[in-house]
């Protein structure tokens, strides 16, 4: 029982003590995952400042035609 203890320690001691390689490869894959996160982000801002800008141009677009048609009525008066 005691070997077996002492085995299953020793793994744990090998899992733990991984080689740098691997965890200097685990920690650049969470940097790349964040700056990818970070860049989806910015795209959706991005994409949601293009939507508010149509938005706002239809808008002015409707006031001008809103302002085109009552010169129109005005004009026939």
């Amino acid at each position: 029982m005691a070997e077996k203890g002492k085995k299953s320690a020793k793994k744990k001691n090998a899992v733990n003590k991984k080689n740098p390689k691997i965890i200097e490869e685990e920690e650049a894959l969470a940097r790349l995952e964040a700056e990818q996160q970070q860049q989806q982000q910015q795209q959706q801002q991005q994409q949601q400042q293009q939507q508010q800008q149509q938005q706002q141009q239809q808008q002015q677009q409707q006031q001008q035609q809103q302002q085109q048609q009552q010169q129109q009525q005005q004009q026939q008066e």
